[in-house]
Order: structure tokens, then sequence, then C-alpha cells
């Protein structure tokens, strides 16, 4: 009895119930795939507060998983220490469009008023190949190395 009808019958029932779930899983998820070769930006979970960016990047994708997290590699060709995964990325191009080479910075050593007053900022570069430069603020990728550069020189003041 159990295995000519039992069995059987839940066999069924549950591949009915498989199959409604996938169905419905397809309706309300939106599965996305990112070639390799794409550029990202990475969603910023514990941002210090709301305006420092909401994502960091760009980066590129260089590799998928076999998981299906995906290895990035900053614009320097760098590879991050962790995977990320889908939920956790913006796609934002397949072409490549960051043609122009960037330097990281390493520290604001300093500030000046310009001849706009417009603030610039004396930057020591991280691999040291060029002198420290004046930056305009339109010239870095991020504010928040300019925020922490201003907490710090508060912090000094006092």
């Amino acid at each position: 009895f159990m295995k000519k009808v039992l069995f059987p019958a839940i066999k069924r029932a549950a591949v009915k119930v498989s199959i409604a779930y996938r169905r419905q899983h397809g309706l309300t998820h939106k599965i996305t795939e990112i070639p390799v070769g794409s550029y990202v930006m990475v969603m910023q979970r514990n941002r210090a507060n709301k305006l420092d960016p909401a994502n960091e990047g760009p980066f590129l994708v260089t590799a998928i998983t076999k998981g299906g997290s995906y290895a990035l590699q900053d614009l320097e060709g760098q590879q991050l220490a962790r995977h990320y995964t889908v939920s956790e990325l913006h796609m934002i191009s397949d072409v490549p469009l960051f043609q122009e080479s960037s330097l990281e910075v390493d520290k604001i050593i300093g500030h000046r008023l310009n001849k706009l007053d417009d603030y610039e900022y004396r930057v020591r570069w991280k691999d040291n190949t060029e002198a420290d430069s004046w930056e305009s603020f339109a010239n870095f990728d991020s504010p928040s190395i300019i925020r922490d550069y201003w907490q710090e020189h508060d912090r000094k003041k006092k």
C-alpha cells in the first residue's frame, strides 16, 4: 500500500508545491547576473552619516565564484579582499569608461583657499611615485577622505 499509493501521492504533492513555489518566486524576485568585465558600484551598508556616498567604486568584475558571488578589482588593479553578492552591487557599465588613471590618496596634509575662495587640499599619494600636490574637491572620487581630514583638523585645534 505504501509503495504503490502513499509514496507516489506524496511525491506528486511535493512536486506540485515545488512548481508553485518556483513560479511565485520567479514573479516576486528579479534574478540579475552581472557579466565579467562589467563595472559596478558596491553599496555601503555602514555609512558614518547620510552625507557619505551610498555606493563605493567603481570596481571591475573579474570573476563569478561557484557560489554565485562576484570577485572585484579596483581601478588600480588590486583585487578586493572579499567577494560580493549580486544584491550588494549596482552595475553601471559593461563598457570600459575609466581610461584615465587615478591615484590613491594616502592622506591630506594641508589646505588653502584659492583665488575663487574654494578649498584646495595638499595630498600625499599612497604609492609615493608623485610628489605632494594641491587638488580641488572635484578631483576626489569620494568626499570621505576630506571629511576625515576636517575631523582630524578640528580635533587638533582643541
